[in-house]
């Protein structure tokens, strides 16, 4: 079975939902971050 895919353009949907995932994967690194920068138990070695 081969079947060809059009890569040109994009599906409205497939689109929106991928951007919505990344933006929360983009959140959740946000809030681990500020989560983070405030722990005492995070420190650099140096």
């Amino acid at each position: 079975m081969n079947r060809m895919v059009d890569m040109t353009t994009t599906d409205p949907i497939t689109l929106e939902v991928v951007r919505n995932k990344v933006d929360g994967i983009a959140n959740e690194m946000q809030s681990t971050l500020l989560r983070s920068s405030f722990s005492t138990v995070v420190k650099g070695k140096g």
